[in-house]
């Protein structure tokens, strides 16, 4: 057996980086559990990370299966728990203390009519899901515990026990208590009471079961060892997560019959895990080295109770072990919620309340991450927010309150922060109107200031007639499906005309400002009409944003309480998804535009919490991130934005292009272009993506070169399955992780020994030098010493001659676009270091659309005037499917497929020129003069298309599809993540079934954006799959019942065996079979041709034959 940590060393990255010492695989592994300093969590002693020297045991453990019992690490763990900790028999390893409790309830009570007898505020009673009855089939009975010991009084035990006599009466067979005992106040129970308590369950002829989740807490608050207090009970359980610094996993003992009915119980609880040694490891560690701690966590704990109560905090009990539990002065001026909320966002300090019968207690829980200097500067931040918050002293946390409390943690607080942009874009529309009308009457213009206008009106009227279209087609049928109103109710009606009172008023607004334009830009106009329009449009904006205002605090006060109180979460979670559906591309990124503009970071990533929650599972991430939203949330955290849209002209300002239309659009970040525009539509989604671009060269760099690394271990196909094996098995990295680890190994295997065929069979060609004015799109020498053509892009070795250079190349870097080599200056000269990419003759040739008629440029499958370089070999292709088509040819070096997502630079077929993706030639000598390559561009997926079909991009697909677009002829079925048109009123999804894998290529299926096919059992695969697999079978893979009718079929079988009689060897043979479709077992006549059940159907198997008298 090999080491976890130098087997994965050896076998796999991590975020596509070579991984070469154990220091790496912690740092990379658990980087996600790796605290803030400026956050102290004092919720629980569960939020610890690990310490490296506990990481590097992990990683130094030895593994084997534990369920076959064949894990060493795991069978130390649990002798040194059993054995050396409570003189126990044997132990079991566990994932969660939970499910020690669990299976130790069900393996004492394995006979049902079981009962037990549990405290009241136990944490098996209060917090455990109620499991013991749910999956245990055990009932139970609840005893107060004592307010100042948490201790069960013996005389109330003795009366809640039943007898076996009597068969009205469940049958008591365990008792179960808590030490140290959570909800009563972290208080241990004493080693006399627990010693009192064996006896009684002896006498009692019943078990006792100790749930010692802080059992070394207890000891070590008592003075006395842990197996002493354990002596008595016979099973106890230790969590080792429990401010013991474990990750995870409990410790179950006893005896070794109670541990082999405990063991099945595990596997019926689903707990049995394989090769756990890994986590055995960091166990078996926590028990030796930091059980002697625990008394700092005391003293700590006692400290931070001493400066609370002389805070003027009100504790609930003396403080005897790790935990704190208080409250808040009496009459104090601020509530729990409150109060919990700004500490954790003023000062990093996080809490949990809601604990006693009034829920008015906090919790503080000392643990190892917690140090001496933590505890004062908690305690001293706690005494600063009771001492600055005052009731009256901020109106916003007011507001925020009562907003919790009427919509609490529900997917309405999205539509919330959705109003208050709007709010905030109406009042920066009514200041920068403002504005233009003392400009105007100062006898001056400012046309940049219209413009903003005119595009900031344009956004806030497309959002809000978004939002009103939701509240009339979704919210208010919704609610008169629940409250059986007719349609057409006072309230609904209210909200109608009100929607189409705003509609005349933005028309009205809208109107003026064409006007405006016009005066604005007619030569001679008089300065009186000038104002007379500017004051007109000021007047509508002013009574238009009262309005709307008193809209939305309407809809908070009336219609989205009403929603609360008629529909379940999950319900609201479904209508929200529902009105996201119908929201384009562009009207999200109206939205995000105004989120940027109007709301505070914390309400914004909240808002997109919410947003992503109804659009859990589909694209909707990868979009907001291509699309340049992530970057702009650092931007704003930065401080290069301003609340009026504006940006700051710094060194990180790009400077504009020459020649390039709209250069003001793009020196301003993405997030700003719609706003700017005077269109009465949004105009195409401008979202920049580069910044993700960049980063995903990098990682795709550093795949490649891991992959490269490893390729060099690979000696034989043994070696390689061990690589792949130890990759697919690796539990911290993700499928998707996985797949591109996998995928770039078996492809820099591949390249690597295409490479060496290719060096041995073209030696000449290796060593021949190109023309000196025109060198190789890179030399074979420095392909082979690991050159690349694009800065982070591996090259792919060619047979081909590449020698000529395109005639202008810009290069774009996070400074901007520069002309990095322009091949048409007369004293040109290519940089010998091979910066500029050099391509064949057939690659810088145009293509066209209509073939040999040769008047529009593109290809067979897209009309276009520019071509793709591919990400990772830097050829040029036309489309994606033109690469596909030639991957196709039996070539020696074959292109990746290519990711139009990943493309970053395009070549125009006008002038040759080769420049960052864009909508348009940035060449200003280009023979295209400006225009598009393309009708349709999209700058996410780098799709051109010059055809006069409809697209839109779908941002939860993250595709472009044919149509006009979200609300207009197509909407997106959140429950199925499928683009269903308007008109498809029988859409019918199924969103269970879609949560596995295609059982044919095992790709997932709710993140697919390839069709698919329901098959009449239920299941679904990929339309594609179902073509292929249907050929050779027509039953499904899983549960092996026919996918679609077969009544034709089966009916030439009957036909069939009419047809050809069976010998009259075999005329009284019989079949036991059994019916894949019906599922019923029965007797068939012998035939060779089949077997047909009672049901009609063939689809049947052969259980057995017998020959009948």
């Amino acid at each position: 057996m090999l080491p976890v940590g130098r087997f994965i060393a050896k076998a796999c990255s991590i975020r596509g980086r070579p991984i070469v010492d154990c220091k790496n695989i912690q740092l990379r592994f658990y980087a996600a559990l790796v605290h803030d300093d400026r956050v102290i969590d004092l919720r629980s002693d569960t939020v610890t990370a690990p310490s490296r020297l506990m990481l590097e045991a992990a990683l130094n453990a030895t593994t084997g299966d534990d369920v076959m019992g064949e894990d060493p690490t795991v069978r130390e763990l649990e002798s040194y728990a059993a054995t050396e900790l409570f003189d126990k028999e044997a132990g079991l390893f566990v994932p969660t203390g939970t499910m020690a409790n669990l299976v130790a309830i069900m393996a004492h009570c394995h006979t049902r009519g079981a009962e037990i007898i549990m405290g009241a505020n136990s944490h098996i009673c209060l917090y455990e899901g109620g499991n013991y009855a749910s999956m245990g089939a055990v009932s139970s009975r609840q005893l107060q515990e004592d307010a100042i010991t948490a201790q069960l009084d013996a005389s109330e035990i003795i009366s809640a026990c039943r007898k076996d006599d009597d068969d009205h009466y469940a049958h008591t067979r365990l008792l179960c208590l808590e030490n140290t005992h959570n909800m009563m106040g972290g208080v241990p129970l004493s080693h006399d009471y627990m010693a009192q308590m064996g006896e009684l369950c002896k006498r009692m002829d019943i078990n006792l079961h100790l749930d010692g989740a802080r059992i070394f807490n207890a000891a070590e608050a008592l003075k006395v060892p842990a197996k002493s207090l354990g002596h008595g009970a016979n099973s106890v359980s230790i969590c080792l997560s429990k401010g013991l610094g474990c990750p995870l996993g409990s410790v179950l003992v006893g005896n070794g019959e109670f541990i082999r009915l405990a063991r099945r119980a595990r596997k019926r609880c689903g707990g049995g895990m394989r090769q756990s040694g890994v986590i055995a490891a960091m166990g078996l560690f926590a028990l030796k080295n930091n059980v002697s701690r625990l008394r700092d966590d005391h003293i700590r704990a006692k400290r931070l109770a001493k400066e609370l109560q002389c805070h003027g905090f009100r504790l609930a009990r003396h403080v005897e072990t790790n935990m704190v539990f208080f409250a808040l002065p009496e009459h104090s001026a601020v509530t729990k919620d409150s109060f919990a909320q700004l500490l954790a966002k003023e000062s990093g300090i996080k809490l949990t309340g809601g604990y006693s019968r009034s829920g008015d207690m906090f919790r503080a829980v000392t643990h190892m991450d917690v140090s001496d200097e933590d505890v004062d500067r908690a305690a001293e931040a706690m005494r600063n927010t009771l001492k600055g918050m005052k009731p009256d002293q901020d109106e916003e946390m007011i507001i925020t309150k009562r907003r919790k409390e009427l919509f609490g943690d529900c997917a309405l607080v999205e539509i919330i922060h959705l109003h208050d942009c709007l709010r905030g874009a109406l009042r920066a529309l009514h200041t920068d109107v403002n504005k233009l009308a003392a400009i105007v009457k100062e006898g001056e213009t400012d046309n940049d200031l219209e413009k903003k206008v005119a595009g900031r009106f344009t956004v806030i009227w497309s959002v809000f007639r978004a939002h009103s279209q939701a509240e009339d087609q979704f919210i208010w049928p919704k609610l008169r499906e629940k409250t059986h109103q007719v349609h057409g109710s006072p309230k609904q009606k209210e909200y109608e005309d009100d929607h189409a009172d705003e509609d005349r008023m933005f028309s009205a607004v809208d109107q003026l400002l064409s006007e405006l334009n016009e005066v604005l830009r007619k030569e001679g106009s008089d300065q009186q009409e000038k104002l007379s329009v500017v004051m007109n449009i000021s007047q509508r904006t002013e009574q238009l944003a009262t309005h709307l205002m008193d809209h939305l605090e309407k809809e908070e006060t009336q219609c989205l309480p009403l929603v609360v109180k008629y529909l379940s979460k999950n319900e609201i979670v479904e209508l929200v998804g529902l009105i996201m559906g119908r929201r384009s591309a562009d009207t999200i990124a109206n939205i995000m535009t105004m989120a940027v503009q109007n709301l505070a970071v914390d309400d914004r990533k909240e808002m997109i919490k919410y947003m992503k929650q109804s659009m859990e599972n589909t694209f909707f991430d990868q979009w907001l991130q291509m699309s340049g939203w992530m970057d702009a949330e650092a931007e704003v955290e930065k401080g290069k934005f301003y609340d009026d849209g504006d940006i700051e002209a710094g060194e990180d300002a790009a400077p504009p292009i020459a020649g390039t239309a709209d250069d003001n659009d793009k020196k301003r970040p993405a997030v700003y272009t719609v706003s700017m525009q005077t269109d009465k539509r949004p105009k195409a989604d401008q979202n920049n993506h580069n910044n993700y671009m960049l980063q995903r060269e990098d990682t795709m760099s550093s795949v490649a070169a891991a992959s490269s690394l490893n390729s060099q271990l690979v000696t034989s196909p043994a070696d390689m399955e061990k690589l792949i094996r130890a990759v697919a098995s690796n539990p911290h990295l993700s499928a998707e992780q996985k797949n591109q680890t996998i995928q770039s190994l078996r492809d820099s295997v591949f390249r690597e020994r295409t490479r060496v065929r290719l060096e041995e069979a073209d030696a000449t060609l290796v060593n021949s030098s190109p023309p000196t004015t025109t060198p190789a799109f890179l030399s074979r020498q420095s392909i082979a010493q690991g050159g690349t053509a694009l800065s982070g892009v591996p090259v792919t070795t060619r047979t081909r001659r590449c020698f000529t250079p395109p005639s202008i190349y810009y290069k774009k870097t996070e400074g901007g676009t520069f002309v990095d080599w322009n091949g048409l200056e007369t004293s040109a000269q290519l940089p010998a270091d091979g910066s500029v990419p050099l391509f064949s003759a057939a690659e810088l040739a145009p293509t066209y659309h209509d073939g040999a008629a040769a008047t529009v440029l593109g290809c067979p499958h897209y009309a276009r005037g520019c071509k793709l370089r591919h990400p990772t070999s830097g050829r040029l292709y036309t489309c994606r499917l033109c690469c596909d088509q030639q991957r196709e040819l039996p070539l020696r070096d074959q292109d990746e497929p290519l990711d139009r997502y990943a493309v970053t630079e395009i070549m125009c077929m006008h002038c040759s020129a080769l420049q960052p993706s864009n909508d348009r030639c940035i060449n200003p000598d280009c023979e295209s003069r400006g225009r598009p390559f393309a009708r349709y561009f999209c700058r996410i997926c780098n799709l051109f298309d010059d055809s006069q079909r409809e697209i839109f991009h779908c941002p939860y697909c993250n595709i472009c599809r044919l149509g006009k677009g979200l609300g207009i002829d197509f909407r997106h079925c959140m429950r199925c993540n499928a683009c269903v048109s308007l008109s498809d009123e029988e859409h019918r999804c199924i969103p269970q079934k879609l949560q596995g894998d295609c059982p044919i290529c095992h790709e997932q299926l709710f993140q697919s954006t390839e069709p698919l096919r329901g098959l009449k059992c239920g299941h679904v695969m990929h339309m594609s799959c179902y073509t292929e697999y249907r050929r050779h079978s027509h039953t499904c893979p899983l549960c092996h019942r026919s996918m679609e009718e077969m009544k034709e079929l089966y009916s030439l079988l009957d036909n069939a065996i009419r047809m050809q009689p069976m010998p009259a060897a075999y005329l009284s043979t019989v079949s036991s079979i059994y019916c894949q479709d019906c599922c019923e077992t029965g007797q068939a006549p012998y035939h060779f041709v089949g077997l047909k059940c009672k049901c009609g159907s063939y689809n049947t198997r052969e259980l057995g034959r017998v020959t009948t008298s």
